[in-house]
């Protein structure tokens, strides 16, 4: 559906350009990269607790830009790669404390639509840029789920080790599956400077998305004497950085 409708304004914009003078139409390729910023629940467990830490998104796409004067209104669709690590901690009798890190990498891409503004600041053309819309996120592929597993070890002291100053260890599997939630109608604000370059425009700026991305995972971990199960989940905001270049000045 997404696709379908980022489509249709395609072809909107493009038979606006060709009947209305005032109406002028700039493609753009775009690349850039956000910070994301995790806000995790707290887990209704007690002898379970999950963080998750700030994570980075390497984006590139188009946009296709409609403006109309100062005025314009913008598609922008891209593909990006979440990289964030999390850390989850259990608690049980033998070990005291279970702690380990992981690092999950969710492809997924993203439709924006805006409406802006440019301002010019001189003689040379250079603008001011700002433009506020609303975003949908979504993931490739029917599965919206990811599996992470793997092995590690954890170090602890029993009675016997406070006698002779070694540590005890004990080797544990886990399995994460994470949910990866669609995102609907998120909103963003962007804003920067765009230059003229040649007979096109590069654009660069910040951009801040309100809600970025959703997760749910459950988590088991086994060992020989111990195994325990957990969910938690997180939602990220972002602020990052982009690059437009668009073809044809305004």
């Amino acid at each position: 559906m997404i696709i379908r409708i980022a489509v249709v304004q395609l072809l909107l914009m493009s038979f606006y350009c060709s009947a209305q003078s005032n109406f002028r139409y700039q493609p753009g390729i775009v690349i850039g990269y956000d910070m994301l910023q995790p806000r995790s629940y707290k887990s209704e467990i007690e002898y379970f607790s999950s963080t998750y830490f700030a994570g980075s998104a390497p984006m590139i796409g188009m946009s296709n830009k409609l403006n109309y004067k100062k005025w314009f209104i913008q598609l922008e669709g891209v593909i990006s790669l979440s990289i964030q690590k999390q850390e989850f901690v259990f608690s049980n009798p033998i070990d005291q404390i279970i702690d380990h890190t992981v690092t999950h990498q969710v492809p997924h891409w993203m439709v924006g639509f805006s409406v802006g503004r440019d301002f010019r600041l001189n003689d040379v053309d250079n603008m001011f840029h700002v433009e506020l819309g609303i975003s949908n996120t979504g993931h490739f592929g029917n599965n919206s789920n990811l599996d992470v597993t793997g092995t590690f070890t954890s170090t602890y002291t029993n009675e016997d080790d406070h006698w002779s100053g070694e540590m005890s260890t004990t080797e544990y599997e886990y399995a994460i599956g994470y949910t990866k939630n669609l995102v609907y109608l998120a909103p963003f604000l962007k804003s920067g400077l765009s230059v003229p370059l040649s007979k096109n425009r590069i654009e660069f700026g910040i951009s801040a998305k309100l809600k970025r991305l959703v997760y749910e995972n459950f988590i088991y971990i086994s060992s020989d004497s111990y195994s325990a199960i957990a969910n938690s989940r997180s939602r990220s905001s972002s602020i990052g950085i982009y690059l437009n270049y668009q073809f044809g000045k305004n």
